[in-house]
């Protein structure tokens, strides 16, 4: 065949087979430090949907989980709209499920005493403080309480009597009746196994300590009581006991207090990912590490069932989203991406990574063979020229593969956010005028994630380059011509062979700009360690392999000009 043709064949082959790499890379949906929504989607597959989780709660009568658990199904979808109108019917022939929010036997028995009825213009639902803090309730509470045989609703009815108290009002006092509603609601719970037992365990030692007159036992104990407060607010009966049933320990149910006070427009997010999920503390950590784009992902997962949930609480990893110039994978060139791999990324993560990656190499290997195609004029000879070739191939392959994991994983070159604060913090003027000083360079002496991405592909150019220089010396040693035309081509090559320094000043120069706008942060060591590794590559190319090599030339010369002249 025609070299000409032969070359156009091989560098048609090797394109297609880039690009095929390439794509089968960007279409395995497996990301570094994110989930893939169709991975979250295949999760949820099979799992209840919120609508499906209502319907079983309307079948138990458990009108209040119900309510909340409709409030995120679309409005369009007609199997939520069914399912509002059997809540308006069951609420319309039961109006005290507005106050339980289901059948809850001793909850409807203590509303039955107080003749509790709804209000002139009814609502959705009453909250448990709203049916606990008058007085006469209260009353009724303690007086059905005091009959219980459970002896940690008797501790925890003592703890009424506690006085030297930080965030209540004794009981005793005019002002005492949250604490004492909150109280009575705790006991409430435990009477009705609706606790984890580590839960109520927890209460039970934290009243124990507290009687006893330990001041870290009572404030544990106050939180506990000030959390139930919170949720009571904004729950019914039902609601409360359904939540309660997935909060572990008295940390957690602090945390979920705080956080629902810090964002009550997320509590029927909040309330049903807890529900589906079913994993509360979990589920706190999400939102409060992922800020906004957590909530969305939340609402993503939730439309697409009870695993999807559980999957990314379980994943603690926000959704992927792809950066906008590749924002073509998710439509026709994305079919692989959507109908077959999400299956595979969700069962078996590693070979799926493992797919992945060897798919990123073998696109980065194919523009190695491409470059080596149009450059190689002259074909490879000897053992050790063969063997330079082939790690040049494969380093350039690697180089070529991390440029394209690093498009595609933008998240990469991000330095992760700092943890909220735990507690409050007072923040001075000053810190306004000082912020104003801050930039997205991160500390000089931070080796960060980041960093350390960028100097490997420093580290990996500078290789590739060097082994270039390499290649080039070993094919003027084994030319057949005299040592003056082989130092002319030498010298010819001194481009080449400052080739490594060029790249390094460049890429140091293309760091620090890409740091000042802020589009990677990093620190600065990966700008300078482009220009110390291109000096290092550079000199040891220069001072250990073709200075050498330049010296016996020069001697070589020198003994065929005298050979030359005795000839004459």
């Amino acid at each position: 065949m025609n070299p000409f043709f032969r070359i156009l064949a091989a560098t048609f082959g090797l394109v297609g087979l880039a690009l095929l790499g390439a794509w089968l890379g960007m279409s395995v949906p497996i990301h570094y430090g994110a989930v893939a929504p169709s991975v979250i989607e295949e999760a949820g597959r099979g799992s209840d949907t919120v609508v499906e989780r209502a319907e079983w709660f309307l079948d138990a009568g458990k009108t209040g989980p119900a309510r909340i658990l409709l409030e995120m199904a679309p409005e369009e979808d007609p199997d939520a709209g069914r399912e509002r109108r059997r809540l308006d019917r069951i609420l319309e022939e039961r109006p005290h499920f507005r106050a339980s929010g289901g059948p809850a036997p001793f909850f409807e028995q203590f509303l039955e005493i107080i003749g509790w009825q709804p209000g002139s213009v009814p609502r959705e639902q009453e909250s448990v403080i709203e049916v606990a803090i008058p007085q006469a309730h209260r009353e009724v509470l303690l007086g059905f309480l005091s009959q219980s045989a459970n002896t940690v609703v008797h501790r925890l009815l003592e703890t009424r009597s506690l006085s030297a108290l930080t965030l209540f009002m004794p009981v005793d006092s005019a002002a005492g009746h949250p604490l004492d509603a909150s109280i009575l609601i705790a006991a409430m719970l435990v009477q009705g196994n609706h606790l984890p037992p580590e839960l109520t365990r927890q209460l039970r030692l934290a009243a124990d300590d507290a009687l006893e007159g330990e001041r870290p036992a009572l404030d544990r104990i106050e939180h506990a009581y000030l959390a139930l407060l919170t949720l009571s607010r904004r729950l019914d009966w039902t609601q409360l006991t359904e939540l309660s049933a997935r909060i572990p320990s008295l940390r957690t149910l602090q945390q979920t207090a705080s956080f629902i006070r810090e964002n009550p427009d997320g509590l029927a997010e909040f309330y049903a990912g807890t529900i589906l999920g079913g994993d509360a503390e979990a589920l706190l950590d999400y939102l409060r590490e992922g800020g906004d784009e957590a909530w969305h992902d939340l609402r993503v997962s939730l439309g697409f069932g009870a695993g999807s949930v559980a999957e990314l609480v379980r994943l603690q990893q926000p959704l992927y989203e792809p950066p906008p110039a590749l924002g073509w994978v998710g439509g026709p060139l994305g079919i692989a991406r959507e109908a077959w791999f999400p299956g595979l990324v969700y069962r078996y993560p590693v070979a799926a990574f493992l797919v992945k990656i060897g798919a990123l190499f073998g696109s980065g290997l194919a523009l190695a063979c491409l470059i080596g195609v149009l450059t190689d004029l002259s074909p490879a000879r000897g053992r050790r020229g063969r063997i330079l070739r082939v790690g040049r191939q494969v380093f350039l392959g690697v180089f070529f593969a991390l440029l394209i994991g690093l498009l595609l994983e933008p998240s990469l070159l991000r330095l992760s956010e700092p943890p909220p604060p735990s507690a409050p913090e007072f923040d001075f003027a000053i810190s306004v005028s000082l912020d104003t000083l801050k930039t997205t360079i991160a500390n000089p002496l931070m080796i960060d994630q980041a960093t350390i991405l960028i100097l490997i592909l420093f580290f990996v150019a500078q290789l590739i380059i060097y082994m270039f220089g390499l290649i080039k010396i070993l094919e003027i040693k084994r030319r057949d011509a005299p040592a003056e035309l082989k130092i002319k081509l030498l010298e010819n090559e001194d481009n080449l062979f400052d080739l490594g320094l060029y790249v390094g000043l460049g890429g140091t120069a293309a760091a620090l700009i890409l740091l000042s706008l802020g589009i990677v942060q990093a620190s600065l060591v990966a700008a300078y360690a482009s220009t110390f590794f291109g000096i290092v590559f550079t000199a040891f190319l220069k001072v250990i392999n073709l200075r050498p090599f330049r010296r016996s030339l020069i001697l070589q010369n020198s003994f065929e000009e005298e050979e030359g002249s005795r000839t004459a």
